[in-house]
């Protein structure tokens, strides 16, 4: 059976791998849990905008599919990275699960 392929999330200058990030979490048993304010989540990742030429600065660009994301798994958890904000305190960073937040985002259900 050949090897499910490596999944990577990249933002400016920093890769991240999901495909690991989902390897440590099975492994350690530890998922912290972090509710998302979908509705402030969406629109900051571009996910509320109808004009498909319009690409977001953060989130999918012109060939994210939307009849996908409403057939995704909302019981499947998103993956949050965390990052340096330049104060020396941290933020997240959604780095797999736009597809799932789309569709939380657009039917009103929490994620």
């Amino acid at each position: 059976m050949p090897d499910t392929p490596c999944q990577t999330f990249q933002y400016g200058i920093w890769i991240f791998d999901v495909t690991v990030a989902e390897q440590l979490i099975a492994a350690t048993g530890h998922r912290p849990i972090v509710l998302l304010d979908v509705p402030m989540w969406a629109p900051a990742y571009g996910l509320d905008r109808d004009d498909p030429s319009a690409v977001p600065l953060l989130g999918p660009g012109d060939s994210f599919d939307r009849a996908y994301a409403i057939t995704t798994d909302l019981s499947r958890p998103l993956v949050l990275a965390t990052v340096p904000t330049g104060d020396g305190a941290s933020g997240h960073l959604l780095i797999d699960g736009c597809h799932r937040l789309f569709h939380a985002w657009s039917t009103g259900r929490p994620t």
